[in-house]
C-alpha cells in the first residue's frame, strides 16, 4: 500500500502535479477562527490544490481576487468559466480548492492575522505543502486589505447608507434671475451610495464657500 502511494506521488510530479501530503486525523484548530475547529472538509479541499497542474497554481491569483468579496461581484462566475476553459479544467476541479482559499483569506482578514499567524493555519491544514503556503501567502496582504475594506463597508451599512463612489465636475453660473452677473464656479458632486441591498445616487451642487469648507475638513482628515 505504501508503495502504491509513493508511485502515485511520482506520477503526479512527472505530470506536473505536486504530491499531496498525509492527512491529519485529529481536529485542527485555526487562529483565523479564534482557536475554533476547522470546518469539515476544509483541509481536504485545500489539499486538492496539490493535484492541479503547476501552471494552474501559478495563475490562481487571477481568480482568487474575483472571489474575495461577499456577495460575489458581477462577472465573477464568467471569469471563473474563462479561467477553467483556458486551463482545460472543470468547475468541480477548481470549486473545492477555490472555496477553501476564499474561506481562509476572508477569515484571516476578518481576524486581522499577520502573515506569520496565517501561515501557521496553512501549515496546520496542509503540513509539508510549501506550494499551498507560498500561493496563499503571496496574495494574503493584498487580499486582507480588500476583504477588510469590504467588511468595514458592510459594518457601516448595518447602520445606515454608505458612500461607495463619487463623480464630480465644475460648472459655471453665468446668469440668473436672482443675481446679476454671478460668474460663479460650482462644484457638482454625484454621490453613489449603498442603501441596504440597493445602489443609489444623489447629485448635489456645492457653492464655493461650502466647497472650501469641505476641502478644509478633508485636509484635516488626511493630514
Amino acid at each position: 500500500m505504501a508503495r502504491a502511494e509513493s508511485d502515485g506521488d511520482v506520477a503526479r510530479v512527472e505530470s506536473g502535479r505536486a504530491p499531496a501530503p498525509p492527512r491529519s486525523a485529529s481536529p485542527i484548530r485555526l487562529r483565523c477562527l479564534g482557536g475554533g475547529v476547522a470546518p469539515a472538509g476544509l483541509g481536504d479541499d485545500l489539499r486538492r490544490l496539490l493535484v492541479l497542474p503547476l501552471p494552474v497554481l501559478a495563475r490562481m491569483g487571477d481568480v482568487l481576487g474575483a472571489t474575495l468579496l461577499e456577495p460575489l461581484p458581477p462577472g465573477a462566475s464568467e471569469q471563473l468559466d474563462a479561467f477553467c476553459a483556458a486551463h482545460k479544467l472543470s468547475k468541480s476541479d477548481l470549486g473545492g480548492p477555490l472555496r477553501a482559499c476564499r474561506f481562509l483569506l476572508r477569515e484571516g482578514a476578518r481576524a486581522n492575522l499577520d502573515s506569520a499567524a496565517f501561515a501557521s493555519d496553512l501549515d496546520a491544514l496542509c503540513e509539508g505543502a510549501p506550494v499551498v503556503r507560498e500561493l496563499l501567502l503571496s496574495v494574503f496582504d493584498l487580499a486582507k486589505g480588500i476583504v477588510r475594506s469590504d467588511l468595514l463597508r458592510a459594518s457601516l451599512g448595518d447602520h445606515g447608507n454608505v458612500l461607495t463612489d463619487f463623480a464630480w465636475r465644475v460648472d459655471g453660473v453665468e446668469a440668473s434671475d436672482r443675481l446679476a452677473e454671478p460668474k460663479a464656479k460650482v462644484l457638482v458632486l454625484t454621490l453613489r451610495y449603498q442603501e441596504g441591498d440597493a445602489s443609489k445616487k444623489l447629485t448635489i451642487q456645492v457653492p464655493p464657500d461650502a466647497a472650501q469648507r469641505l476641502r478644509d475638513v478633508l485636509d484635516r482628515i488626511v493630514s
